[in-house]
């Protein structure tokens, strides 16, 4: 590309304002300017206010910022021989960067130019230099001399040609700009404008006409602010006419449907390119456009020749994945008769035709999706000699029983060769635990030798990117729809690829150190455990991992065989059941879980007070209607002492302080610091009718129920925690969803510290009454620390506790031989299994 040049004569050069020079060229108006100094005076003039400076000044501004750029006259009367002169290096530059931003001085101002007006013109063929059967230009000396001052600052000549050449509409980076463009003139060029166009990093909008083109960089630049910030093609024009014109946007044409269009071709023409099918004469199939995962292992690529020998075959299998992504909602088109198709299943996104074939044939209206899905991604990549495939679904354990049976009954479904009896069908660890306790053993990549510590969750994370892009997808045509959604998954395996190495490296370090964390817990397990327990135990582990591919319920092993501990309400009802049946002591058992559900009142009604430090009237009532019902609580359950205990004067028995008397300070006796004349909380007592000491055996047991209620309310309550932190807090950006959530944290803080008093007061009567040492073992005081480090915990089969040190109420205490204790064995047996690093 080179600038015509200028026919100056005589005349000084002076800059920014064009005229003609008959020629097809300009030459530039003068502009002056009075120096700051006597010495960029020349001696034949003298400064003065009416004499302007010989010295001229202009600015060039392009992207890079500001530059300022000194020109003297010059005198073209001295000898040709001389060298270039500033003009010759300034026409050189702007023929080098043709859509450089320029500005020329105003009298008072600087003002937007361009450099059109200073003759430019892009030559097509030759690299960029005229062509040599170029005719000569006839000027335009109207043209020239016409200087158009308007909203567009000079930025598109008049009319669609200048001087013969055709005006086109260069869409760049910065702006949009309009230069004529020379055709090549050479015999037989006739039909190779395109390739011209091309060769120059121009892509014309038009096959025929040209009259608007892209620089490669504004398609590349486009295509990249999609990706990565989700620009549409519409915002992104906006922004070049706020460039080329922030003044009045609106003055520039509009090329929006051009580079809608254009865009979608340099897409596809760029995956052709990098995919390798630009010149080797082959059409891409199904995903043949789509990045493959570098880290799968796939056998004459990425695996050596003699892997099949390597002993440890369970590292050479594949993992996949499978979700549904709710968030993509797309909005029906009017019509599709117009809606063009560059590709359909060349990558992510299925081919259209087999695919509706399938979905109209399905007879399971739930899995048809699914069904496609996973027998079409296992039809990409080599299986050949893979050990087995592990295929995480949130839902597997309802998905997979008919799974193999649909495939076999569907003509446009199909497993690859020796692959149907080789699938693990997974949960990942995020749902898992939200499933029945069976589905953890039976599904959950903890338990499938070989996984190692995989979420199988890796789409969670795709569609929270993905979702980003959901409001520029919606309204997309389905082809320019599955066109993006193509771009942005292979920029996200691209990302995933390039840091793949530093990944696996630092999850290499973190798994080393998790390992031995692991190794020790799980030598502590095994220190305790008989030659004959570790045998037994081996041999059903061995066992259940053979049947599994074929039965998962093989797992189950896994699971507690045990019974819950009995709560209090089946203790209650079987101490009752046997009074009646021995005719002795009739309605002791109902005295005493009265009792208890009077300490239990006395601990809601303080936890009520503490609660509004500074009540309002309708919750002082509230309190004060709590302290009557439990006035006539007390006087009920001393009535039924009377005839329960006739021989008893209760007021000669001493009875220990309440546990909460001392923490909770209160002004005047009040009835929820009253004493309960049950066994436990009398000190002693001179007289103690028989029927009085035998109150103490059945406290005992309903003493035990209560430490398990509790125990399963702070469970509960941890687990309802867990769900309120992911679905209504972690989940939610919202203030107001957050605020809820917040609220139903604080309850469930509130009813946790109320079973935690419940709990410490069961053990404590417990310990007064002498239970035995095995039921005194099973029961352990519960610390602050305790509640924290299981948080995360809201079933047995929780998450971690392959890594993390489980609260004694998770899983009890293994310090001493568990030889003759059946429910300490079996706690061992299935977290032994849990801890094992080697699994």
């Amino acid at each position: 590309m080179k600038s015509t040049r200028r026919n100056l004569s005589k005349k000084k050069l002076k800059i920014f304002e064009p005229r003609s020079d008959g020629r097809g060229g300009s030459k530039l108006l003068e502009k002056t300017y009075t120096p700051n100094s006597p010495k960029n005076i020349r001696r034949s003039e003298s400064p003065s206010k009416s004499s302007p400076s010989k010295r001229q000044k202009t600015d060039d501004i392009h992207d890079f910022g500001t530059q300022e750029h000194d020109f003297f006259e010059e005198d073209l009367d001295s000898d040709p021989r001389q060298t270039k002169t500033q003009r010759d290096y300034l026409e050189e530059f702007h023929a080098a960067n043709p859509f450089h931003r320029v500005a020329s001085w105003q009298e008072t101002h600087y003002s937007p130019d361009w450099l059109w007006a200073t003759g430019l013109r892009i030559h097509l063929g030759h690299g960029g230099n005229p062509c040599p059967h170029a005719k000569e230009g006839t000027g335009d000396s109207a043209f020239a001399q016409e200087r158009i001052r308007n909203f567009q600052f000079n930025a598109e000549p008049p009319g669609k040609q200048l001087e013969g050449d055709t005006i086109v509409t260069i869409v760049h980076t910065n702006g949009i700009h309009h230069l004529p463009v020379a055709l090549c003139q050479c015999p037989g060029r006739e039909n190779m404008v395109l390739d011209d166009y091309l060769d120059l990093g121009l892509f014309p909008a038009s096959y025929e006409s040209v009259h608007s083109a892209f620089t490669f960089a504004v398609l590349d630049d486009n295509m990249l602010a999609y990706l990565e910030c989700h620009t549409t093609s519409y915002q992104y024009y906006q922004k070049l006419r706020r460039l080329t014109n922030p003044a009045f946007p609106d003055s520039v044409p509009n090329r929006y449907q051009e580079l809608h269009r254009v865009k979608r071709q340099w897409q596809n023409m760029k995956e052709i390119i990098e995919f390798g099918f630009a010149h080797n004469g082959r059409e891409p199939g199904e995903g043949d456009l789509a990045y493959f995962c570098a880290g799968c292992p796939q056998p004459g690529i990425n695996l050596p020749e003699d892997w099949k020998d390597d002993p440890e075959r369970w590292k050479y299998h594949r993992s996949h994945c499978g979700d549904g992504c709710f968030s993509q909602v797309h909005q029906e088109p009017l019509s599709e008769e117009t809606d063009i198709w560059l590709k359909s299943g060349e990558g992510f996104m299925t081919e259209k035709t087999r695919y509706a074939e399938h979905l109209a044939s399905a007879e399971e209206r739930k899995d048809m999706n699914m069904d496609y899905a996973t027998t079409k991604a296992w039809s990409y990549g080599d299986f050949t000699g893979i050990e087995f495939l592990i295929w995480g679904y949130d839902v597997n354990c309802q998905y997979h029983p008919r799974h193999k049976e649909r495939v076999g009954a569907s003509e446009h479904l199909s497993f690859p060769p020796g692959l149907e009896d080789k699938i693990y069908y997974a949960i990942g660890t995020f749902h898992v635990h939200g499933h029945k306790n069976e589905c953890y053993p039976r599904h959950a990549t903890s338990f499938i030798k070989g996984a190692g510590v995989k979420s199988a969750e890796i789409l969670e994370s795709r569609w929270s990117e993905l979702n980003h892009a959901a409001p520029s997808l919606r309204y997309m045509t389905l082809a320019h729809r599955a066109e993006m959604l193509d771009a942005l998954m292979n920029d996200m395996n691209w990302k995933t690829m390039v840091n793949l190495s530093d990944y696996i490296s630092k999850s290499y370090d973190k798994a080393l150190e998790e390992r031995d964390d692991a190794e020790d817990e799980f030598d502590k397990l095994d220190s305790t455990t008989s030659d004959e327990q570790r045998a037994k135990w081996a041999s059903q582990e061995a066992q259940a991992h053979a049947d599994r591919l074929s039965n998962v319920k093989a797992m189950d092993i896994y699971l507690s065989k045990l019974e819950a501990a009995p709560p209090r309400a089946q203790l209650e009802l079987d101490r009752m059941e046997e009074e009646q049946n021995a005719g002795n002591n009739v309605g002791l058992t109902g005295w005493i879980v009265q009792g208890i559900e009077i300490q239990q009142q006395q601990l809601r009604i303080l936890d009520e007070i503490a609660r509004h430090p500074s009540p309002t009237p309708p919750q002082e009532i509230k309190v004060a209607k709590l302290k009557e019902n439990l006035i006539q609580r007390f006087t009920d359950l001393m009535n039924k002492a009377e005839t329960l205990f006739p021989d008893l004067d209760f007021t000669e028995l001493s009875c220990r302080p309440c546990p909460w008397v001392g923490r909770k300070k209160v002004s005047e006796p009040s009835v929820v610091n009253r004493h309960v004349p049950l066994p436990s909380q009398v000190v002693s007592s001179r007289v103690i009718p028989g029927a009085y000491q035998a109150a103490k055996d059945a406290e005992i047991a309903l003493r035990m129920g209560e430490a398990n209620d509790a125990l399963q309310g702070i469970r509960t309550e941890i687990g309802y925690k867990s769900y309120v932190y992911r679905a209504q807090i972690r989940l939610y950006k919202g203030k107001n969803r957050q605020t809820r959530g917040w609220d139903n944290i604080k309850r469930s803080d509130g009813e946790l510290r109320f079973y935690q008093k419940v709990y410490t007061n069961a053990l404590a009567a417990l310990r007064i009454l002498g239970a035995p040492a095995e039921v005194l073992a099973q029961y352990k005081d519960i610390t602050k620390e305790d509640l924290r480090t299981v948080t995360s915990v809201s079933e047995p089969n929780a998450r971690g506790q392959s890594k993390e040190k489980m609260a004694w109420f998770w899983s009890l205490d293994v310090a001493g031989d568990s030889d003759g204790s059946e429910h300490l064995e079996e706690c061992k047996y299935i977290y032994a299994f849990n801890t094992n690093p080697k699994a």
